[in-house]
């Protein structure tokens, strides 16, 4: 049986939700996860315009 870090994740997500009344957490992981996939995908569009370009600093 093979267990990854994403399935004990949620699984603690589950426990806080049904034991702790936990939707601010929740909501939380949530903004933090959305902003996590907004930063990757404003670096790729970055790297992409910069690609074939000496990326200037």
């Amino acid at each position: 049986m093979d267990i990854s870090h994403q399935d004990v994740f949620w699984g603690l997500a589950a426990v806080f939700l049904l034991f702790g009344g936990g939707w601010f957490l929740f909501a939380n992981r949530l903004l933090l996860a959305a902003s996590m996939v907004l930063n990757g995908f404003v670096a790729v569009v970055a790297w992409w315009y910069t690609r074939g370009q000496p990326v200037q600093v």
